[in-house]
């Protein structure tokens, strides 16, 4: 079980993370649930094809991309992941670049959608992604 904190204004920024920026909003995320987190991999085991994952889930995205490793290396889908660096940053410092270094353990290119720019190598992409919450589009 883990818990979840609801922002009523915007229910789509709730969030698994008890952020910073939650605790300094409070009164934006008073509702907080319990709520069941299953691990993708395992969920996801029996499924023969997976073509495409998004991934938009305020500041969690580090845990699924490690709950869907195996996914990743074997069905090698195509993705789509909200990126948001000033989420990543304020809570644990230098996740932005965790998680793009992860990202390219599994993919060949990573096209900032805002932007159209592809990058092949994580160096730049923290570059131009940093402070910033943009979507990544992941392929090999």
């Amino acid at each position: 079980m883990k818990k979840i904190y609801i922002n009523l204004e915007n229910v789509a920024g709730s969030s698994l993370i008890e952020k910073k920026s939650f605790l300094e909003n409070r009164k934006k995320y008073d509702k907080i649930e319990n709520i069941k987190v299953v691990n993708l991999d395992n969920f996801l085991r029996k499924e023969k094809k997976i073509d495409f994952i998004k991934i938009d889930v305020e500041g969690f995205e580090f845990q699924v991309l490690k709950g869907i490793k195996n996914i990743l290396k074997i069905k090698k889908p195509k993705m789509v992941i909200e990126f948001s660096s000033y989420i990543y940053e304020k809570e644990y410092r230098g996740l932005s670049k965790q998680i793009i270094n992860f990202l390219f353990g599994f993919y060949k290119y990573i096209e900032i959608i805002e932007n159209k720019k592809i990058y092949k190598s994580a160096r730049p992409l923290l570059k131009d992604a940093l402070g910033k919450q943009l979507n990544f589009f992941c392929y090999n």
